[in-house]
């Protein structure tokens, strides 16, 4: 069976037209996929902060509590406290971010070892300073640090 020009034209072009949607499929699609990623990467990416940002906020809040060890006196608890308060927003903040990516499993953990931190310092540094034990000699910051390193 011949093909008429006229017929081979009409099959070329309706091959090129194909072709062409084809390709504005597979191009459309792969925008749609990158566009995804970069929803994705960019709450990854804010999570990240957060982490960072509470991290240095549990740092501060164990400055304010060897500060107050270091030196045996109370007068600084005000400062302490606004740390306390700044990681409870920012470790809210945490929470946040680390639901909108799924990943909440180490949350816990570092949740307790700041409990642990604090309960340490409230029920047994200050009543220690209160007593004007010498903190050296009690441990105290050693056993502080050692928290503050497991978060």
């Amino acid at each position: 069976m011949r093909y008429s020009v006229r017929m081979m034209l009409w099959l070329g072009f309706g091959l090129i037209i194909g072709l062409f949607m084809l390709t504005t499929i597979l191009t459309v699609s792969s925008i749609v996929r990158i566009r995804s990623l970069e929803k994705h990467l960019a709450l990854l990416d804010h999570a990240k902060h957060q982490g960072h940002l509470t991290l240095a906020d549990i740092q501060e809040q164990y400055i304010h509590q060897a500060h107050i060890l270091i030196t045996g006196d109370k007068s600084h608890l005000k400062h302490y406290y606004k740390a306390v308060q700044a990681v409870d927003k920012r470790f809210l903040k945490l929470e946040i971010a680390c639901q909108d990516i799924n990943v909440s499993e180490r949350l816990g953990k570092i949740r307790i070892v700041v409990d642990e931190m604090r309960h340490y310092f409230t029920n047994t540094i200050l009543p220690g300073i209160t007593r004007k034990k010498d903190p050296a000699e009690q441990g105290y910051h050693t056993h502080l640090e050692s928290l503050r390193n497991n978060a």
